[in-house]
């Protein structure tokens, strides 16, 4: 959901381990024949990785490289922003090392996002360093036109706004880029989202982004997340609709905001009483749906709508399997977060990850796993991506090629700092399965 550093090891490195494909509380012990994924280390062990992201055409990764000096003392890292090339027959990154092109200095908070329009992909940022010059704390847009080169356009008519955060742009792919928007959180005070004491969601248009329109405002106090931060704020992917979590009477609920008319305002979707841990919405059959852990459980619920603005029902649990096939104990899997659909050969999955609450910290520092699930099968293929071992591992990024589909994400020790471990980045190779 937030801030993951990845530093990569050289090369494919399987390991073998426990791992097995079965239907929900399949344990292994009924015969069937085990289809293990191939998890492998990807990249260089000299360079670290931070919250890499695909273009939704999946040709390219988008990557922030932290400076290896650490944290300044207000507790941001500052950085390089890079793109590379990804063979989709392959897996593998062009080049290698994913250095291909070094498109602008950037923070933790402000590292890009990807997009699309009708000319492909770009991915949208903002300019930060440790020592600001005038055209620090301003939109940028870069579209890559190759492995190693890409165009970049400092957005100098945006407003310098140093406290913003999760920046991402829209993938209206039938529009030209003027008429795409770019929405963003951002704090009052701080950098983090534990610092702030009002968050803000606001948005532009790149046609003329010196205009900023603010979604709302949710009160907070640190070291507490805002609603939108936990109910994580998100875009149902090729539409202009965001979804958000609001405070309530009764606690937090879903809302659903379109950037293509903004006079109408906030619309709440969901009242069910649940907390809804980072929503990942997307279309689905004329509708949409979205996928949010249950508060503390190893629980994700499915929930479907008629369409954007509709109410939402809840329709489908999606879970792990239990122990052994994850090697977290039973009763302490929890904090299901980090959905990422994708569809292959026709049906639609979703890569999530899973913590260990039998352990102190949080989904940052926690022991974690990397699960797959088939979405509206009964009943569904679970299966677990991560390999064998006590790391924290964090955000999948799934990738669909020609004919095979990867699940990239992130592994390192679990209990260190966030910002001053090392991390690889990994790939798994989905089984036949699922082709």
């Amino acid at each position: 959901m937030l801030l993951f550093l990845a530093a990569c090891a050289t090369g494919p490195t399987s390991t073998e381990d426990t791992r097995h494909t079965g239907e929900t509380g399949d344990t292994g012990d009924t015969g069937k024949t085990p289809v293990v994924p191939v998890d492998e280390a990807v990249g260089d062990p000299d360079i670290s990785y931070m919250n890499p992201e695909f273009t939704p055409d999946g040709r390219f990764m988008v990557w922030f490289e932290p400076s290896p000096t650490g944290p300044e003392s207000d507790g941001r890292l500052f950085g390089t922003v890079w793109h590379c090339a990804v063979d989709l027959e392959t897996g593998e990154l062009d080049p290698p090392d994913g250095r291909g092109f070094a498109a602008f200095p950037a923070s933790l908070y402000t590292r890009a996002n990807t997009g699309a329009d009708v000319d492909g992909p770009y991915y949208v940022g903002q300019r930060s360093s440790a020592s600001p010059g005038p055209d620090d704390d301003r939109l940028v847009v870069v579209r890559p036109t190759s492995p190693t080169s890409g165009e970049v356009t400092l957005l100098s008519a945006s407003q310098a706004r140093p406290r913003r955060r999760s920046i991402f742009p829209t993938a209206l792919t039938d529009r030209p880029l003027g008429e795409q928007a770019v929405w963003w959180l951002e704090n009052d005070v701080g950098y983090s989202p534990g610092e702030a004491n009002v968050v803000s969601l606001r948005y532009v248009r790149l046609d003329d982004p010196s205009i900023e329109g603010v979604v709302t405002e949710q009160e907070t106090t640190g070291p507490l997340w805002s609603p939108m931060d936990l109910t994580y704020a998100r875009l149902v992917g090729g539409t202009s609709w965001l979804t958000l979590g609001v405070p309530t009477r009764a606690g937090v609920e879903v809302a659903m905001f379109d950037l293509d008319d903004p006079g109408a305002g906030l619309v709440q979707v969901t009242s069910d009483g649940v907390f809804k841990l980072d929503p990942y919405p997307y279309v689905s059959d004329g509708g949409v749906d979205f996928l949010a852990g249950v508060g503390d459980s190893e629980d994700s619920y499915r929930y479907r709508s008629d369409g954007p603005g509709e109410p939402f029902t809840h329709v489908e649990t999606v879970r792990t399997l239990p122990f052994p096939d994850s090697q977290i104990a039973d009763g302490d899997r929890c904090q299901a977060q980090s959905h990422q659909t994708f569809t292959h050969s026709g049906q639609t999955w979703t890569a999530f990850q899973i913590s260990d609450c039998g352990q102190d910290g949080s989904f940052l520092t926690r022991r974690g796993e990397i699960w797959l699930s088939s979405v509206d099968v009964d009943p569904p293929v679970v299966m677990r991506l991560s390999s064998d071992g006590p790391e924290a591992n964090n955000e999948p990024e799934p990738l669909v090629g020609e004919d095979r589909a990867w699940v990239f994400y992130t592994r390192y020790p679990a209990g260190a700092s966030p910002q001053q471990v090392t991390y690889e980045l990994r790939r798994v190779t989905l089984p036949a399965v699922i082709r």
